[in-house]
């Protein structure tokens, strides 16, 4: 019956979010002791908008109305503060 319902794959799906955020606050706070604060947000940024931007490709593609030019702004203002920084 839980097979049915996917509550199975639902918990997995929850205890992966779960460990991934867990691991993710243990590598921020080693990358702290190497790098500065604003490094680390722009380059966090960054590979956020490198990460997203297929999904953002696709969802446009499939979308009824176009999306506006400026999808990623976080990505050029944390390209200007990781140049600015290092």
């Amino acid at each position: 019956m839980l097979i049915r319902n996917g509550k199975i794959l639902s918990y997995l799906n929850l205890t992966l979010t779960a460990a991934i955020w867990g691991f993710a606050f243990l590598f921020q706070k080693s990358a702290m002791t190497h790098i500065g604060p604003l490094v680390f947000v722009a380059t966090r940024s960054i590979v956020a908008c490198v990460a997203l931007a297929p999904m953002v490709l696709i969802e446009q593609r499939h979308a009824k109305s176009p999306m506006p030019s400026a999808v990623f702004p976080g990505a050029a203002a944390a390209a200007a503060s990781a140049k600015t920084e290092g």
